[in-house]
């Protein structure tokens, strides 16, 4: 068993004894997004929360607090400097809104495509949009909501 083939099984663990955080059905997809992002990890730097509870904790609980907050998702949600997918490719696995991803760096924007792709989310777009160039992305929809989070407090309604 290699290293990343142990974590992965840490954090079916963890899943497991969260089971009411989020529904077993998305447990697969979560895992499978968990090992491309361990293995991408040692090509770029995406993340440092790459420990299983680590990734629990501070990318899936984040996520599902995101979603209990009230913020909403009925519109499309841009994701800018989107790094290793957090929070739009877990969303879109939990079943929450639609998502445009975007990263700058090229090799980020390609390991998005390719993870979006290889996980069958079909809510989520990818782009290398840079913030300086956000007025010249066209869009379908009016922003209707931006919020900037550094994290979502525990507990927030």
């Amino acid at each position: 068993m290699d290293k990343f083939t142990s974590d992965v099984q840490k954090l079916k663990e963890i899943l497991a004894e969260h089971e009411g955080e989020c529904s077993p059905d998305s447990h697969g997809l979560l895992l499978r997004f968990y090992e491309l992002v361990l293995r991408e990890n040692e090509v770029q730097n995406l993340t440092r929360l790459s420990t299983p509870a680590d990734f629990y904790f501070g990318h899936i609980l984040d996520v599902l607090e995101f979603q209990k907050s009230g913020i909403g998702f009925e519109y499309p949600v841009l994701d800018i400097g989107s790094g290793a997918g957090v929070p739009g490719i877990v969303a879109a696995i939990l079943g929450k809104g639609s998502w445009v991803l975007s990263d700058s760096e090229k090799k980020k924007a390609d390991f998005l495509s390719r993870t979006v792709a290889e996980l069958g989310l079909s809510k989520v777009l990818v782009n290398r949009l840079k913030i300086s160039k956000i007025h010249e992305y066209r869009v379908q929809e009016k922003i209707r909501k931006i919020v900037f989070l550094e994290r979502v407090p525990r507990g927030t309604k």
